[in-house]
């Protein structure tokens, strides 16, 4: 009996060998790859490992996992390769237990951050990742702080985030949000003063940079803004710059390092009550997402 027994197991497990797909033969998986770099537009670095086939939810199909190494970031996805190998399909699956933009906004850590419009209990908020020295982030500033404070003031509620890209791209704009910062910890008031500032004067700051990098101190026009703000504003001189001589750069770092979990790539990187905008948009683009989002609060 026991000999039997042992038999049969033999022979199951020799059946699940047998049934455990064969590895795609090298050409085939050279075209998986084009397919994967193309239809993602990856970067020239970017880089492909394959996994080993398993069976697919779709009959006929089997899936293949590819983990894809880009700029920083790691994913794994399966892709469906056809059983003769002729097709392959790309499928999303979602999970509709959970609301997608419920579940930014639970990730969004607005703690200590100014804002503008409508207070917490505002039915639509607006996040915004945002760089001082990204003409983008510029041209997003003047649209939808324009468009809130004169037609949604009582029902949209703004909160900057700090997003500043490398310092080799955007020299300036570290600085900036530390500086912008500092004026934060004594008068909120004083932030949005500077943001309006820097934005609709990004080229005049470009010039005073490039003039004050060539004297040696290409941060100075930057201080002195903030300064110059901070004497009209009333604020305490000694405390603003003992702030700007030891910024804190982990609050900013953790706000880069936030945007990036939750996908923003790019500057600005805005949030309607989780839905996620990148680039500049116009008022009309702006005015229907903040409507829909609206309506949406409503029910």
């Amino acid at each position: 009996m026991f000999r039997r027994i042992l038999f049969a197991a033999l022979l199951l497990v020799a059946g699940c060998l047998a049934q455990a797909p064969a590895p795609l033969p090298p050409q085939l998986l050279q075209r998986v790859d084009h397919y994967v770099r193309q239809y993602i537009e990856l970067s020239p670095q970017a880089k492909l490992t394959f996994g080993a086939l398993h069976a697919a939810d779709i009959p006929g199909y089997r899936a293949l996992p590819v983990t894809i190494e880009d700029q920083g970031k790691t994913r794994t996805a399966d892709f469906l390769v056809s059983a003769d190998g002729a097709r392959m399909i790309y499928v999303s699956r979602f999970d509709l237990s959970l609301d997608p933009y419920e579940e930014v906004v639970s990730k969004l850590d607005l703690r200590g951050r100014p804002t503008r419009g409508a207070g917490p209990g505002a039915p639509v908020t607006v996040v915004v990742f945002d760089d001082f020295q990204c003409p983008f982030c510029a041209q997003m500033h003047v649209v939808l702080n324009n468009l809130v404070m004169s037609e949604y003031r009582d029902r949209v509620r703004v909160v900057y985030k700090d997003f500043p890209v490398s310092a080799e791209t955007h020299p300036w704009s570290v600085r900036a949000a530390e500086d912008a910062n500092c004026l934060l910890a004594q008068k909120q008031e004083a932030y949005w003063t500077f943001a309006d500032y820097v934005h609709t004067h990004l080229e005049l700051m470009n010039q005073k940079y490039s003039a004050a990098k060539a004297a040696g101190s290409p941060l100075q026009p930057i201080d002195a803004v903030t300064t110059t703000l901070g004497t009209k504003m009333g604020l305490d001189a000694a405390a603003l710059r003992a702030c700007m001589a030891a910024p804190d750069r982990k609050a900013i770092d953790a706000s880069l390092n936030q945007g990036r979990a939750l996908g923003a790539g790019a500057t600005p990187t805005t949030y309607i009550n989780g839905e996620r905008l990148e680039g500049a948009y116009s008022a009309a683009e702006l005015r229907a997402a903040l409507e829909r989002a609206l309506r949406e609060a409503r029910h």
